[in-house]
């Protein structure tokens, strides 16, 4: 899914359900970073759609880590999490104005905490600790909890997600 989910829309939550629900067919190899940065630049839509001087939060959901294993991008800049990391500081101050908050797998967690997970996320883990955001479980059965943490927790009221 490609869409702008913004604050106000009218069915919000069937969108978001329809975006992390998308499946597990296509690539083995998922490059969660490579897309937050190009979400960031506008290329996967018609305009740029970032406000200036505005707080960007960022969403990632993923059963797996960047790169899959965070291996699987050898030699690639968007395998570290340096590579969204120095993005998000070229736009915005990272854990000031620019967070990432995650739906994963998180190293802290047991297979038996997140028997559905893929593989553990410690470069997302990294872009979550640097930039002050918090984590939900992939794994639970219900994200409601977690999304009004990361709502509440010194985030803006209103900010779009990239899906």
């Amino acid at each position: 899914m490609r869409k702008l989910i913004k604050k106000g829309d009218p069915d919000v939550y069937s969108d978001f359900i329809d975006a992390v629900t998308a499946g597990t067919g296509g690539s083995n190899n998922e490059r969660g970073l490579l897309q937050a940065v190009r979400t960031l630049q506008g290329s996967c839509l018609a305009a740029p759609w970032i406000r200036d001087n505005s707080t960007v939060s960022l969403l990632i959901v993923s059963d797996e880590d960047n790169c899959s294993d965070g291996t699987m991008c050898a030699g690639k800049p968007y395998q570290e999490s340096s590579f969204l990391l120095d993005y998000l500081a070229s736009i915005r101050q990272p854990g000031v104005n620019a967070r990432a908050y995650d739906l994963l797998w998180h190293p802290d967690m047991s297979q038996a905490e997140c028997s559905t997970g893929y593989n553990k996320a410690n470069i997302y883990a990294e872009v979550i600790d640097a930039t002050g955001g918090t984590f939900g479980a992939i794994c639970d059965n219900d994200y409601s909890q977690s999304l009004t943490a990361s709502r509440t927790a010194d985030t803006p009221a209103c900010r779009c997600l990239q899906l």
